[in-house]
């Protein structure tokens, strides 16, 4: 398994070929189980293959943002894919849509979502719909912490990419404030001391709002960026 952009995926896939296995780029770390799954196969077969989830906004709700694996955003509508998901792995997908409820609504219908998938035994695709509907004004429902700490996983990276395309310009202080604000998040989370993910998203970002709060010059900052 080859993670992030400066593994040699030449020298990797080589490996793969000469011990007759196979190579797989992880991008996200959220996808390793999905992929170490897929890549030992003959221990652990597929349950569900083809796997995509649609979210589309309703009711004049905005979709601001998405994050999960290969997320795609087409104006109101959301497109999710993950590779093939083997019994007891998962796939996390996060959304976040503003909405306007009128002052007498008691409940707001935010989004459809479908989730598409295939058995491998079958050539005909399977789906799954839901209407996303939450309560409006005050009464809202409480959160869960598997959602929070989901959601704020996958805000992590995607906050961590749109940072790094502000330090790319230069724009030092922007990079700072989109880092400072899910960090904050992070560390007002339930349990986030003793959750290994969110402790090691935390103190990532940590270290990359050190770096661009000292706003580096090209050579440091190119020297921290490779070692990402």
């Amino acid at each position: 398994l080859g993670y992030g952009p400066h593994h040699d995926d030449q020298v990797l896939g080589a490996i793969a070929d000469g011990g007759r296995g196979r190579y797989a780029f992880i991008p996200d770390p959220q996808l390793c189980q999905l992929e170490l799954a897929r890549s030992i196969g003959s221990h652990s077969e597929a349950t569900i293959v083809d796997v995509q989830a649609r979210i589309a906004a309703r009711n004049g709700a905005t979709l601001r943002w998405v994050a999960g694996p290969s997320a795609e955003q087409r104006g109101p509508e959301s497109v999710f894919r993950t590779p093939d998901l083997a019994a007891g792995s998962n796939a996390v997908f996060a959304a976040a849509f503003e909405i306007s409820p009128s002052s007498t609504a008691q409940s707001v219908d935010v989004a459809d979502v479908v989730v598409s998938y295939r058995l491998p035994s079958e050539s005909q695709p399977r789906s799954v719909s839901r209407r996303i509907e939450i309560p409006a004004g005050e009464a809202t429902t409480p959160a869960r912490p598997k959602v929070v700490r989901a959601a704020l996983l996958a805000e992590s990276g995607l906050r961590r990419r749109e940072a790094w395309e502000f330090a790319d310009a230069g724009r030092w202080n922007e990079a700072e404030a989109l880092l400072r604000d899910i960090a904050d998040r992070i560390e007002r989370a339930p349990n986030r001391g003793s959750d290994t993910a969110l402790h090691e998203a935390f103190e990532q970002l940590v270290d990359d709002i050190e770096l661009v709060r000292r706003k580096p010059n090209q050579a440091a900052y190119a020297a921290y960026r490779r070692g990402q």
